[in-house]
C-alpha cells in the first residue's frame, strides 16, 4: 500500500509500515480469528463476509493500481518520469507530422492463429515520405520506444516510415520464447515474425531498410533483473520441442541470416539495433536514493554491476556479430555508449548529465533518449551508405 501511495524511501515511512503490519495483525487476531475461533459463524454469515472482502480487496488493489498509481505518490519523487517523456499511448510525444495510429500497429499476442490478415495495416502504420525509399521499423516494445528517432531519421532523409510490433516478440522465425506476461509459449510471436518477414520481402523495394529492435537481453540471452537481482528463467522452443539457450542463439543467428540473405537478393538493407542497457531498479527509486548520496553519480542507485552489464552486453554483441558476419547489406547499430556515464566506469545512467530522464522504466528508454539517438543512428546510416549525406 506504501509503495503504491506514499511512497516507502524515508526511514520514517518503513517505521510506519513495521508498526502498520505489527498493528494490523493484532487488530486481526483480536477482533477476527479469536472471535471466530469462540463464536463459528453460520454458513451464510461466512460466505457473506467472504465476499465482501473480496470485492472490497479486488475494487481497492484496482483503484490503487491504475487509478491513483504514480498519482498520489508523496516520496521524495513523485512522478520522476514527466508526461512528456512518455512515449507509448502517447502521440503528442512523437515528432510532428508523425501520422501513425499507434493503437493499430501493434499485433495481438494473444491470437494462436495469427494469419496475414491480421498484420498491421500499413494504411495506418505508414507514412510517405518526400523521396523514395523506405525505413520499416519492427520489432517489440522496444521497437516502439525507438519510434521517436527512426521518425526523425525519415523525416530528415526524406524516406517513408512503416511500423508493425507485437509485445513481448523477438523477431525470430522458427524459434518460440516465453511470453513475459503469460509465462507460456509466445505462438502468437513466432507465427507474427514469420508473416512480417515475409510480407517484407515482398512488398520493399531495393534501397529500402528493415530496422529490427528488440529486447533481447530478456527474450534472448534470458537476462532479467529485477528491483533484487532476481534472475527470471526463459524457456525456448524449436519444432514443438524444448531447447536449450545455446540452440536457441544458433537459431536466432541462422533465422536473421536467412532473413539478411533474402532482403540481400532484393536490393532490401537489414539494420537490428544491439538492445539498449537495462536499469535494476525502478526510476523512482533511483531518484530517491540519489538525493540520499548526492556525492555520488544517480546512475549508482539503477545500474547494473558495470562488470555483469559488460559482460552480457558483449555476449550479445558476439551473438549479433555472428549473425552479421560476412553478409553484405546486414548491420548492427549499438546505442550502448549513449547511456553509459560518461566518466568511464561502466554505470548505466538513468538520467542524462543534462538532467534529462533517459528511461521510463527498467528497460524502456524515454521520449528524449530516443530523440538523442536519432543524429547517432542517421550518422551511422549514411557512413554505411544507406542513406544520401544530402538528401534532396
Amino acid at each position: 500500500f506504501l509503495r503504491w501511495t506514499w511512497g516507502i524511501d524515508r526511514a520514517w515511512l518503513y517505521l510506519v509500515a513495521i508498526g502498520l503490519s505489527f498493528g494490523l495483525a493484532w487488530l486481526a487476531y483480536v477482533l477476527i480469528e479469536q472471535p471466530v475461533r469462540r463464536r463459528p459463524l453460520s454458513a451464510p454469515w461466512q460466505w457473506g463476509l467472504a465476499l465482501m472482502a473480496l470485492i472490497t480487496t479486488w475494487n481497492g488493489i484496482d483503484t490503487l493500481g491504475y487509478k491513483y498509481k504514480g498519482k498520489i505518490f508523496l516520496g521524495s519523487s513523485p512522478e520522476p518520469v514527466p508526461e512528456n517523456e512518455k512515449i507509448f499511448g502517447r502521440v503528442e510525444n512523437l515528432p510532428k507530422g508523425l501520422k501513425i495510429h499507434l493503437g493499430k500497429c501493434e499485433a495481438n499476442p494473444a491470437n494462436m492463429s495469427l494469419s496475414a490478415s491480421d498484420l498491421p495495416s500499413l494504411l495506418d502504420c505508414r507514412k510517405a515520405g518526400t523521396l523514395k525509399g523506405e525505413l520499416f521499423l519492427l520489432g517489440d516494445s522496444h521497437a516502439y520506444h525507438m519510434l521517436p528517432a527512426i521518425a526523425i531519421v525519415a523525416k530528415k532523409t526524406g524516406k517513408a516510415l512503416s511500423f508493425s510490433n507485437m509485445q513481448g516478440c523477438l523477431i525470430a522465425p522458427g524459434l518460440t520464447t516465453t511470453f513475459i506476461i503469460t509465462n507460456k509459449p509466445h505462438v502468437a510471436c513466432e507465427k507474427f515474425s514469420s508473416l512480417e518477414l515475409e510480407r517484407a520481402a515482398q512488398r520493399l523495394s531495393p534501397g529500402d531498410i528493415v530496422v529490427i529492435s528488440n529486447w533481447q537481453y530478456w527474450e534472448l540471452l534470458a537476462i532479467r533483473e529485477a528491483a533484487k537481482g532476481i534472475k527470471v528463467e526463459n524457456k525456448f522452443v524449436k519444432d514443438g520441442r524444448l531447447i536449450t539457450k545455446t540452440e536457441a542463439i544458433n537459431s536466432y543467428v541462422e533465422s536473421l541470416r536467412y532473413f539478411a540473405r533474402r532482403l540481400r537478393s532484393k536490393g532490401i538493407k537489414l539494420v537490428v539495433f544491439i538492445d539498449t542497457p537495462w536499469l535494476k531498479d525502478l526510476v523512482v527509486q533511483c531518484e530517491a536514493w540519489g538525493q540520499k548520496r548526492p556525492d555520488s553519480s544517480d546512475a549508482t542507485y539503477c545500474s547494473p554491476e558495470p562488470s555483469v552489464f559488460a559482460y552480457h552486453h558483449k555476449e550479445l554483441s558476439k551473438v549479433l556479430a555472428k549473425a552479421a558476419h560476412e553478409i553484405n547489406g546486414f548491420y548492427l547499430f549499438d546505442p550502448t555508449k549513449f547511456f553509459l556515464s560518461p566518466s568511464g566506469n561502466g554505470l548505466v545512467m538513468h538520467r542524462s548529465k543534462s538532467g534529462e530522464i533517459l528511461y521510463l522504466d527498467q528497460t524502456h528508454i524515454s521520449n528524449s533518449a530516443s530523440k538523442r539517438l536519432a543524429q547517432p543512428f542517421l550518422e551511422f546510416l549514411i557512413n554505411n551508405g544507406l542513406v544520401a549525406a544530402n538528401p534532396r
